[in-house]
Order: C-alpha cells, then sequence, then structure tokens
C-alpha cells in the first residue's frame, strides 16, 4: 500500500527518534565504561601534578612551625578504635599508647610558646614535672621545653622553649572558613629528623561549630600521629589545631573513639591566639558556669527517650529550677522561676541552644540575659561568668527514699545513723513535701533541688508526719544542716519498694497549702501509666546491622510494679564469663530488684572506646522496654572491663550512677564532680594483683574530685573475679543505696 506524505513524515520522525534514542544509549553504556570518558592522559597528569605541587607548597609553608614533642614519662595504654583483628593475635591498635614517643605541636610566637593537644601531656601527673624535649625544623639540636598552662576548655597545653626569630603560621580567619575547603592534617612523629617533612593527611572541612561551637570538623585523618598538629588549607594558613574531642565528654581522651574512623576535630587557630595572652601569663583557662539547675521531666517510663518531648536534658526548656549558691546566676540576680529566652542576642527555646552560646565562653566572658519572670520580660547584660573557687562536692542529707511510691514527695526508707538527717530528728515513714519553697515531686527532683548546695548549707524541710497519738497526719518543719556524702552501707535494709509503680500518681491537694488535711489527691480521670512491654527471661541479642551482640538476664520475679536497677555486665578481654555471672548474679536479681544486661566486646582483645555510644543507646532502648530504675544504672567490670567500666560511668554519667570495678586500672583522667549527674564507685582490688601500687591510686585519684569511692583490697586475691559471697553481698547492698540522698 502506498504511504501518504504524512505518513512518510511521520515515519522519519519515528526513526530519527528511535536512532536518538539508540545512539543515546550507546553513549551512556562508552561513558559508562570509559569512566565518563576521562580527559586526555597529559591533561589529566597535569591536573595531579597541579595538584600536588600545591599541596607540596602548602605543606612547605606551615611545615617549619610544624615541631616534635618528646617526654620522658612511660607509657600507658588506653582501649580505643581500632581496625578489627584475628582471634589470637595483636589486636591493630586497639590499645592505643597514651603520650606515646613523639607527639606534635605548632609554634604560636616568634619566642617559642608552642601550643599542642592536652592528650600529649594526659599520662603526666600535675604533681610531676616532665622532661620535655622539642624539635625544632632548622635547628640541629632539641629544645627543652616547659608546661606553661592548660586550655581545659579544649584540651590544649601551652609549651615553652627559649627560642628566638621562629616562624609562625598565618591563620585562617574564622569568618573565610567554609564546608568543603580542602583541608591538610600535619604531624611530625615518625622521624626524629627536625627537618624532615611531616606526615600529612587530605580530607576537607566537613562542619563548622562543632562540640557546643569550639571546634571546626574534617574528615582528613586525625589521630595521636598529628594531635597537636595544624589542620592547614590548600595555601598555607592554618585553620586550627588538631585535638580529640567529643560532644559527649569534657577530658582530654574525650574524642578518642573517633581515631581513624573519618571525623576529627581542630581548635581554630584566630581562637587560640584571642586567649594567648593569657595563658603566656599561666593562667589555665575553664569553662563559663552560669549556675543554674533547669527544670527536668523526671525519667517517664515506658516514653522513648529519644523523644525530645520525654527526654528532657537539652531538648528541655530553659526554666530554672535552682540557682547555685555564689554562682554567676545568684550574683546577677537570677531566681527559681525565671525562664531564659533570650542569650547574647539569640532567642532561647531549648537548653540545647542556650549551651551553644555558653559552650564556647571561658569564666573569664560575659553573656547577656533576656528572662520570662512571670509577665515581664527582664535584662541582665554583661553577666560575669567566673566559676566559683571552691569546687562542687556531693551533699548528703543521710536518708534512702521509698521507692514506686505513687504520692507525690518523697517517703523516708531508712536514716542513715549520725547523719544529718538522724541529727536533725527525721525518722523513717516521714515524708518530705517541700525543700524552702519548692514542693517536691519525688525522689528525683529532691535529688535536683539539692544538687547545687555546698555541704553545711541549711534547708527547711516540711514533712507530712503521722500524729504522735492519732494517725492523723500533721505538717512539721525540720531545719537540715547538709553534710558530704559518704560511703557507708548498712548490714541489713528494710524492703526498699510500695510497689506501686503502675498506680494512678496522687498530686498535692490545695489544702496542704492552709496545714489542713487532705495533703493529697487523685486528679479526676486520671489514668493508670501503662506497663512497659518488656517480660521477665533470659534473652540474646545480635544487632542485623552492626552484628553487635548481648545477652539479657531479667528474673523471673519481675514486675513492672517495681523498678529494677540495670547492672552492665563488661567482661575482660577474651572472656565474656557468661555462665559464672549469670549464676553469681541470679539470686541478687531475684532478691533485690536487678536486670543484667552483658554486651559483648566486638574486639576479642579488649573493649574499645567507641563501643561506650552503643552501650549508651542500649540503655536508653531497655528504658522504654522495662520500669528501671535510673538511680541504681551501674557498670560493672573486671580487668580490661573494669577499666571501661570507670571510662563509660565517667563518660556517661548522665545515664550511670555506679560502677563496680574489679582490678581496672584508670583509663581516663577525671573530670570534676557534677552534682547534677552523681557517681559513686567500690573499687576492689586483688594483693597479689602485679599492678596492685597502681590500682591503689585510683579509688584515692577518685576521692580527691570527691566522688564517693568504696575501696576493698582482698589481700589473697589476685585478678579474677572475686568469690567472696560476702564482698558480693556488700557490692549489692551498695547498688541498693546509690539512691541515697
Amino acid at each position: 500500500m502506498p504511504h501518504s506524505a504524512e505518513a512518510s513524515a511521520n515515519m522519519r520522525v519515528v526513526v530519527a527518534v528511535i536512532a536518538a534514542v539508540v545512539l543515546g544509549l550507546c553513549g551512556l553504556v562508552s561513558a559508562q565504561q570509559g569512566k565518563l570518558a576521562p580527559p586526555a592522559p597529559q591533561a589529566s597528569e597535569r591536573l595531579d601534578e597541579a595538584w600536588e605541587q600545591a599541596t607540596r607548597e602548602a605543606v612547605a609553608r606551615v611545615a617549619p612551625c610544624v615541631v616534635q614533642i618528646v617526654t620522658n614519662i612511660g607509657l600507658e595504654a588506653i582501649p580505643v578504635e581500632s581496625k578489627p583483628s584475628k582471634p589470637g593475635t595483636k589486636p591493630g591498635g586497639g590499645a592505643l599508647l597514651r603520650g606515646q614517643g613523639p607527639t606534635t605541636g605548632l609554634i604560636v610566637t616568634p619566642d617559642g610558646y608552642i601550643i599542642t593537644s592536652s592528650f600529649n601531656f594526659l599520662h603526666i601527673p600535675r604533681e610531676v614535672t616532665p622532661t620535655i624535649l622539642v624539635r625544632i625544623p632548622g635547628r640541629p639540636d632539641p629544645l627543652p621545653g616547659r608546661i606553661v598552662a592548660r586550655d581545659e576548655t579544649r584540651m590544649l597545653t601551652l609549651l615553652k622553649v627559649d627560642a628566638d626569630n621562629l616562624p609562625v603560621p598565618q591563620a585562617v580567619p574564622i569568618k573565610e572558613i567554609r564546608v568543603g575547603q580542602w583541608a591538610l592534617a600535619l604531624g611530625r612523629t615518625f622521624s626524629e629528623a627536625a627537618n624532615a617533612p611531616p606526615s600529612v593527611s587530605v580530607g576537607i572541612i566537613s562542619a563548622l561549630g562543632r562540640i557546643w561551637g569550639k571546634a571546626i570538623q574534617t574528615d582528613a585523618k586525625v589521630s595521636p600521629v598529628n594531635y597537636g598538629g595544624p589542620l592547614a588549607d590548600i595555601h598555607g594558613r592554618v585553620f586550627g589545631v588538631l585535638v580529640p574531642m567529643s560532644p559527649r565528654g569534657d577530658s582530654e581522651l574525650a574524642g578518642v573513639e573517633w581515631y581513624d574512623s573519618g571525623i576529627g576535630f581542630a581548635v581554630p587557630l584566630e581562637d587560640i591566639y584571642r586567649v594567648l595572652p593569657r595563658l603566656k601569663q599561666g593562667e589555665d583557662l575553664h569553662a563559663a558556669q552560669l549556675g543554674v539547675t533547669f527544670e527536668q521531666p523526671a525519667p517517664l517510663i515506658g516514653q522513648d527517650p529519644t523523644k525530645p518531648a520525654s527526654q528532657g536534658g537539652i531538648f528541655g526548656t530553659c526554666r530554672i529550677a535552682r540557682v547555685w549558691p555564689n554562682s554567676p546566676a545568684a550574683r546577677a540576680g537570677l531566681q527559681a522561676g525565671d525562664e531564659i529566652v533570650e542569650a547574647d542576642g539569640k532567642p532561647i527555646r531549648w537548653q540545647l541552644q542556650l549551651r551553644h552560646v555558653l559552650g564556647p565562653k571561658y569564666d573569664f566572658e560575659t553573656v547577656s540575659l533576656k528572662v520570662k519572670r512571670g509577665e515581664k520580660i527582664l535584662d541582665f547584660p554583661n553577666i560575669s561568668l567566673t566559676r566559683p573557687k571552691e569546687p562542687q562536692r556531693p551533699v548528703f542529707a543521710g536518708i534512702l527514699p521509698m521507692r514506686d511510691d505513687a504520692l507525690p514527695g518523697v517517703e523516708i526508707r531508712y536514716v542513715f545513723p549520725k547523719s544529718p538527717a538522724e541529727i536533725a530528728g527525721l525518722r523513717v515513714g516521714d515524708r518530705i513535701v517541700r525543700v524552702d519553697n519548692t514542693f517536691i515531686q519525688n525522689p528525683w527532683h529532691l535529688r535536683q533541688v539539692l544538687a547545687p548546695f555546698q555541704p553545711g548549707a541549711e534547708v527547711q524541710l516540711t514533712l507530712v508526719r503521722p500524729g504522735e497519738k492519732e494517725k492523723k497526719l500533721a505538717l512539721h518543719t525540720v531545719a537540715l544542716k547538709l553534710g558530704e556524702a559518704g560511703t557507708d552501707i548498712p548490714e541489713k535494709l528494710p524492703d526498699a519498694t510500695k510497689k506501686e509503680g503502675l498506680a494512678i500518681r496522687s498530686v498535692y491537694a490545695p489544702t496542704i497549702l492552709k496545714g489542713q488535711e487532705p495533703f493529697f489527691a487523685k486528679p479526676p480521670k486520671a489514668k493508670p501509666p501503662a506497663p512497659p512491654p518488656g517480660k521477665p527471661g533470659f534473652f540474646r541479642e545480635k544487632d542485623p546491622t552492626s552484628g553487635r551482640e548481648y545477652w539479657l538476664y531479667v528474673p523471673e520475679t519481675y514486675t513492672a510494679e517495681v523498678a529494677h536497677g540495670l547492672v552492665i555486665w563488661l567482661h575482660p578481654a577474651g572472656n565474656p564469663m557468661e555462665e559464672p555471672i549469670r549464676k553469681t548474679w541470679e539470686r541478687y536479681c531475684k532478691s533485690h530488684a536487678l536486670i543484667v544486661y552483658a554486651p559483648k566486646a566486638e574486639n576479642p582483645s579488649g573493649w574499645l572506646t567507641s563501643e561506650g555510644d552503643a552501650i549508651v543507646q542500649d540503655i536508653r532502648h531497655l528504658l522504654t522496654q522495662y520500669r528501671i530504675d535510673p538511680q541504681r544504672v551501674v557498670a560493672h567490670g573486671l580487668g580490661n572491663g573494669g577499666s571501661f567500666a570507670l571510662y563509660l560511668a565517667l563518660d556517661a554519667r548522665d545515664w550511670i550512677r555506679g560502677a563496680v570495678v574489679i582490678g581496672g586500672p584508670l583509663a581516663s583522667r577525671i573530670p570534676d564532680y557534677d552534682p547534677a549527674m552523681p557517681l559513686a564507685v567500690f573499687y576492689v582490688a586483688g594483693g597479689r594483683d602485679p599492678n596492685i601500687e597502681t590500682l591503689r591510686t585510683v579509688p584515692r585519684d577518685l576521692q580527691r574530685r570527691h566522688y564517693p569511692t568504696l575501696y576493698r583490697e582482698i589481700p589473697e586475691h589476685g585478678t579474677g573475679y572475686p568469690t567472696d559471697a560476702s564482698l558480693l553481698d556488700e557490692i549489692v547492698r551498695w547498688i541498693d543505696t546509690l539512691d541515697r540522698l
């Protein structure tokens, strides 16, 4: 059949389209096979050569300012992230040496001041004056150095050598730093030759304002090889000084878990120059402190703690619950009930936002606040953030609270002999309903109200107490002078729980304000809390993504009416000890309402600090599955597991309240005690442990930092898990008293 002209035209169009598609697909395949048609070899080589030349020139500009630092103090190891090793072989970096051999520093003044990471000196006790040698490029012999001052907020240490006319790097202005800029991480540790080229790791700037506004982030390889060294741009200017930092920690070891992970941090050099005059004067720099405790929701059983509405903390509002005595906030006139709505001109809704404003500040700086008090907005300009010189210490009223109580306030379960509570005349069965002018919701709230006080402070308690001759209740006011937390463990304790964990919660009745009964009432239409879904039993879990494993033992006596303590078992290297630990703790779990959670170390040669975050996530998950008492969450370990238990407890004090350590040396510097995150330690060592002299120093160091620490040394014991029933009984009773007030 003959085709019409229109049909022929249409056919030509279809053929053309088909041809175009075919040619396009051929081109796509060709491009896929040819890696998108690379440029000619000559052009590619010229590009590579130009990049290498630019890198060499940038390194050459900054290298004369990069020094090598050697100390004379011995080596110590901490567990850190590393590549997995085969069973029976030495872990690939699984034991990271603290102060291992040479380290890196950066010259910051022509007359010999050098900045470096405090990580490089954390193995040196403050009371020891170490021998420090500094190798400077262009100088034939190393020069002796000395520690001048430390920046505690940014993990930096300033050194001094006697030298003149030293090269000084150019800082990249903070306002010019952008995400995506090329970054070169330099270190000088591999060669003793002062003029040898530094090691170089290439990456980019991946984030700004990290670690609460104190650091920039890079994906260049950052490790002890270049801690203290510069992070430079492609022009040879310096972004900042490389340090191990972490959003969750504030010690010199914080951030070591990111070792070789593609996440590194550097303190901007411009910020360092800003405070350099103070450091040169020998002034140690500390973080700013406002001195307030914010209102926090008590941990609610069964809620998802990852949601801001339920977890409080940094996602809570900035409504002040308590102003610390003698604090900057107290001097400025802030009051309980005030809500901070603006800081340094920035609107504030969550504590997270306020922390970003205060995080970069030092204690010699100021902050300007706007505060909502009632219906008024008040200005508080230029509040000096200088902290009180006296460190915070844990206060002690001398009582144990009754648990699982449906009434508001705190019923006294036990009064410690010779304690402030006994001296003030408090009795078992009394109910604390008010401290000064604050009505108390529960034991958690009472702890937060008392935390800002120092030992020796006096508070007025209002109690509900049965009458002497009648069963009617009456209000009593008692003056109580707070003491310092101790470590006494009663031989015998009364029942701990009222078993009302799922009962309808009562509230204060308005008549209590008149001192008349009824003092408490159930809200109309109130419903009891829903029980969490967790069941008793023995469980093995394995994360399908990461492969992480743990086992969990929940006694058959478990009931959601009773909040259970959580014991986190951290086994020694290479030996999970599942069967003996389960058998040992099974009866204690039943008699003292405990749950055992036992993660398995990823590395057969021991725990890695990077595993801490995963364990915290597991704790958060278990809080949604079971009624767990947040005041009795305990890290418990032996040997390497003991060291990790103490590290984890110090690092995650917002989740862990106690550490039971058996023969574990200290793996990190001890931070100052924080009464808002109380932590107590039960430390056990064997008299025949080869490291007994080192182990004996750990509880002393903890006590010097005001952590309530109980030490038990077993004369004939070595390095294994103790089998003495009386010791284990004492440990369990100690756990039972962790919620002491």
